[in-house]
């Protein structure tokens, strides 16, 4: 139990705690701004200039990429390895072998789901009851077919020289499943689109496309030579 002694003790620490501080902060405000700013920057400890600061990562070579499997133009005809090797090595055959997983997934989760009763009205429409042939009819399975087949012959011919028109085509095929079942199917149309564009991005126009007949246009400026018209 506290005895008043030691209340007293107490309130006599905590009171020459108060005065202490007072004391100090009274000296502190005696001391002009120009010496409390040279003390604090003494104070401070000194920090190496940074790289940035003198210009040094400027000058440090900035580390690339090295280059993977589909990144750069590829001859199809010396390709070696395996059906998964050879056609991830093709600029965008990574992402038409993507669009076709996709496509695999999405085309069994529409036919193995379970669909409402088309003729059924009110809260039965929200009943789960049909199957995929029995909601869509029996058209049903040659529609879903056919973006599936589309997207297997552009897996295909991805090690062919004509492969970006056969993904084109193919693309346009697809798109028939994006149109009949939904949203779903238009990714792996986008990946497939996304291949063609990748594929004219690293290996440059399609021979015997406009845009190759441009560009041998203004290659042929830049020699000084006569340009051929694109359109002809």
């Amino acid at each position: 139990m506290a005895t008043n002694r030691d209340s007293k003790q107490k309130r006599a620490r905590q009171n020459r705690a108060q005065r202490d501080a007072r004391q100090a902060r009274a000296q502190a405000a005696a001391i002009p701004a120009e010496e409390r700013k040279a003390k604090y920057a003494s104070s401070t400890p000194n920090r190496a200039p940074s790289d940035k600061a003198d210009g040094k990562a400027a000058e440090r070579p900035r580390r690339e990429r090295a280059p993977r499997l589909g990144d750069v133009p590829v001859d199809v005809e010396t390709l070696e390895g395996n059906f998964y090797k050879k056609r991830v090595a093709v600029p965008g055959g990574r992402q038409v072998l993507t669009g076709m997983v996709l496509t695999i997934i999405i085309t069994a989760l529409t036919v193995f789901n379970k669909y409402p009763n088309p003729d059924a009205t009110g809260d039965a429409r929200k009943k789960l009851t049909h199957s995929f042939t029995e909601y869509y009819g029996s058209i049903a399975i040659p529609l879903v077919i056919v973006p599936l087949l589309a997207m297997a012959i552009a897996t295909y011919f991805i090690v062919s020289p004509a492969r970006r028109r056969i993904w084109t085509i193919c693309a346009f095929v697809a798109a028939l499943g994006a149109v009949v079942f939904g949203i779903p199917y238009a990714f792996p149309v986008g990946f497939l689109v996304y291949a063609i564009m990748r594929a004219n991005k690293i290996e440059g126009p399609l021979p015997g496309s406009r845009a190759a007949r441009v560009l041998e246009a203004r290659e042929a400026t830049a020699r000084g030579e006569e340009p051929v018209d694109p359109d002809a």
